[in-house]
């Protein structure tokens, strides 16, 4: 042989066929016992189950593969110890690999683990001290390596079981994911709870920030409600007597001001909603009740009619009526008239360019607000 150390192989002999009380190899006595010198060696050849450990032969520990060792219990291969894969080989290698077929259980709880580690702890009485049931230990990386510190195949209904323990992201174990309630989630950072995340609710602890450029919408056309208001296609819709306190609200549109309840606000100054509309009456006609202002120009005194205003629905309703030519029109309101008269009523301009009446409306009434050279009967 070429090995220095002295070899011999080892054959199973069985009882009947030794007859004597002492058998020695090389010198040494295996009757109670095998005892090998610093050189002797003992070579099983690759026997398969060449070492068997109980009385029913069934547990063993052969190497009948090169570069592997198979331990096996009740004949089946429990752990294998590979050595690694020769480079470019194409081939996965595990170097330790626990092989098991778990039992067909038919009744009971069942537990069975691959691997469990149980710890005792011992009371230390000084230092600085960790335990680890499993350390991983720090790789030095390789361009073309991609490495996995750990990792869980398929097939899996739960890849990793934490039991509510948390889990430690960074080196300060400070920041952490854990759910030692049942249902909740709590994300810790600089170890404080920052975040906690339940069935369908995320909540930022007091203090604490969400930051991001777009909040959109899960449903379409529903919107996004924050504090109560609710966020929907570029606008906001607030409760009632909901108060907006603010410094500035600028116009989106150059030149174009800004509109808060039909009042337009531009160039600081606020154009009410109810004067938007201009109305020329160049004959006979009658005024639509609307928030307007109205010109006469008829070349003779104009025939205008107005209807009483709808109590409630018309309420605040302004209307300006102005004689832009030098005639007595005459309005006429047939069914209230002027200021709740009850009955027909006009309003006779007095036949001068510049002549006007304001009227406002309120619960089917149109009052005077003011008026020039016009009467009221």
């Amino acid at each position: 042989m070429g090995n220095a150390a002295r070899k011999f192989r080892v054959k199973r002999i069985a009882a009947n066929e030794v007859h004597a009380d002492n058998i020695f190899v090389n010198g040494n006595s295996i009757a109670g016992g095998l005892a090998l010198g610093a050189s002797e060696v003992v070579d099983l050849n690759g026997e398969a189950d060449a070492l068997v450990l109980d009385a029913d032969a069934d547990t063993t520990i052969s190497a009948d593969t090169d570069d592997q060792i198979n331990i096996e219990l009740k004949s089946v291969d429990h752990v294998v110890l590979k050595a690694v894969a020769l480079a470019d080989s194409a081939t996965t290698t595990n170097i330790v690999e626990i092989a098991a077929t778990t039992p067909v259980d038919t009744t009971g709880t069942n537990e069975h683990n691959a691997l469990n580690i149980d710890l005792e702890i011992g009371n230390a009485s000084g230092g600085t001290n960790t335990v680890n049931a499993i350390k991983i230990d720090n790789i030095t990386g390789d361009a073309q390596v991609t490495e996995t510190g750990l990792m869980v195949g398929t097939g899996f209904d739960v890849g990793i079981d934490m039991q509510g323990t948390k889990i430690d992201l960074d080196p300060a174990g400070t920041t952490s994911i854990s759910a030692g309630t049942n249902d909740t989630i709590v994300i810790e950072v600089a170890g404080a709870t920052d975040f906690t995340i339940t069935a369908n609710t995320l909540t930022a602890a007091s203090g604490s920030t969400i930051a991001t450029n777009t909040i959109a919408e899960t449903t379409g056309a529903s919107g996004v409600t924050v504090d109560g208001v609710l966020l929907k296609d570029g606008g906001a819709v607030f409760a009632d007597a909901a108060t907006i306190e603010i410094d500035t609200v600028n116009e989106a549109t150059s030149a174009a001001g800004v509109t808060v309840d039909g009042a337009l606000i531009k160039d600081g100054v606020i154009q009410a909603g109810q004067q938007d509309d201009v109305v020329a009456i160049t004959g006979d006609g009658a005024i639509t009740v609307a928030p307007s202002s109205v010109f006469l120009s008829k070349g003779s005194a104009a025939a205008i009619t107005i209807v009483a205003p709808t109590a409630t629905t018309h309420d605040g309703y302004i209307i300006r009526v102005v004689a832009i030519s030098a005639q007595a029109h005459v309005i006429t309101s047939s069914v209230d008239g002027f200021n709740a008269k009850g009955s027909s009523g006009t309003a006779t301009f007095g036949g001068a360019i510049g002549d006007s009446v304001t009227l406002e409306a309120y619960q089917g009434h149109w009052y005077t607000l003011a008026k020039v050279n016009v009467t009221i009967a």
